[in-house]
Order: structure tokens, then sequence, then C-alpha cells
């Protein structure tokens, strides 16, 4: 084995190195070759433990304390369908996925483009697209599906695009208006700014409801309120 030391056989600083070679004895002492000092093994210290996925993705607390801001603001992650902008809240996001291999089954809804099999899991495959009564489009290199696990529910929404993780200060958020919120747009959580940009948050929860998809359906495109109506 090799080591570098000064002439002191301290650590040295950057730079300033002289290379001696050690030979591992008996019990695993480490000697110089000379035979003149005797090293031995410094005992292991146990490192802090790695912040978790969600910790990192979320804010969740961390081993060194809460950012603050995390108090006053949440995440989502924004996307993007027939360029309107929308929000899922992060915590409902299992994971997002390029489009695969989709089994169409029979006696669904259009928009129920079929099943897929999620590493052993099946899982509903539902184009926003066509629950909102837009045109179908073909999958490009944009496309998403964004995997929402809600309770014991999973289901996987096809979206145009993904477009990035976005953290929007709870000012900015605004409960969706009465005249908004009608029967069949329940999945209207409210609305938010980011920027020059206003998203519509989605309930993940009432939208991916098997009972609430077909009123979400015969709804169609959910309606953005009036500039003066969201501050």
């Amino acid at each position: 084995a090799t080591i570098l030391t000064n002439a002191s056989g301290r650590t040295p600083a950057p730079g300033r190195y002289n290379r001696i070679n050690l030979k591992c004895g008996e019990n695993g002492a480490i000697s110089k070759r000379a035979g003149i000092k005797r090293w031995s093994r410094r005992p292991r210290i146990p490192l802090a433990p790695l912040p978790t996925l969600q910790q990192m993705v979320t804010g969740m607390e961390s081993p060194r304390g809460q950012d603050p801001k995390q108090n006053s603001s949440a995440q989502f992650v924004g996307f993007e369908i027939h360029d309107q902008k929308y929000l899922f809240r992060i915590e409902r996001i299992q994971e997002i996925l390029t489009p695969g291999s989709v089994t169409r089954i029979p006696d669904v809804p259009a928009y129920v483009v079929g099943v897929s099999n999620l590493r052993g899991t099946i899982i509903p495959i539902v184009d926003l697209r066509l629950l909102f009564g837009l045109p179908s489009r073909s999958a490009d290199a944009n496309t998403r599906t964004i995997v929402v696990n809600v309770g014991d529910r999973t289901v996987g929404c096809m979206v145009d695009a993904v477009l990035q993780v976005i953290r929007i200060p709870l000012t900015q958020l605004h409960r969706a208006p009465d005249t908004v919120a009608t029967e069949g747009h329940r999945s209207i959580e409210g609305f938010a700014r980011s920027g020059d940009d206003l998203f519509i948050l989605l309930d993940a929860n009432s939208l991916i409801d098997p009972a609430s998809l077909a009123a979400a359906h015969r709804a169609g495109v959910p309606g953005v309120p009036p500039p003066d109506m969201v501050p």
C-alpha cells in the first residue's frame, strides 16, 4: 500500500508529499517497511444518514433541519395539455414515465386507453386530452405518463408534456371560484400563479376517482377564470 505523508508523519498540506511504502502486519496493523513506526487502523466513523428521496424532492425535514421557506410554500409537478398548464401536488406523484406498451381493453370509455404493466402491477392509463374532450394526438418525444397514487388507487395520466417541479408560495394559491368548481369540475382544486403563468391545480384524489371520471369527461376542458377573479 502507499500513503502520502510529510516528514513529520502527519497528513501534509496539498502539494507537499513524501511517498513511503507501508506493509500490513499481524492483526491488521500497518507499519513502515523500515520498522521505525507502527500504524493502526483508525476506528470507523459512522456516517450521517442520507436524506430519503422524498426528503430531497418534497423538502421534508432533513437531518440538518427544516428550511423555514417550506412552511410558506408547496411543491407541484407542472404539465401541459393543449397549451394549458396544469399542476399536481408532488406528494401525489409516484413517478413520471415515457409512455410504454399499453394493452387495450374492450367496453371502456375512449379516454381509458388501456392498461400497462408497471413492474408487476397492472394500472389503467387515462389520456387526459381525451378525458377533457380534446382531440387525440399521437404520442411524441414530449409525451409523458404521470403515475398518480392516491390511497390504494394508482392511475397513469398521459399528458402532452411535463414541465418541471415548481415551488409556489402559498400566497399565490387560490381556491377555485364557485362558478368554476361546478359539477364535473370538482377535480379543480384551485389556481396558482408562477411568474406570468397561470396554472390550473387539479385535485388528483377527485380526478382519478372512477366515479368522477365520467363527470369530468362530460364537463370538458377545465376553464380558466377571468384574470380579475384570480388575484
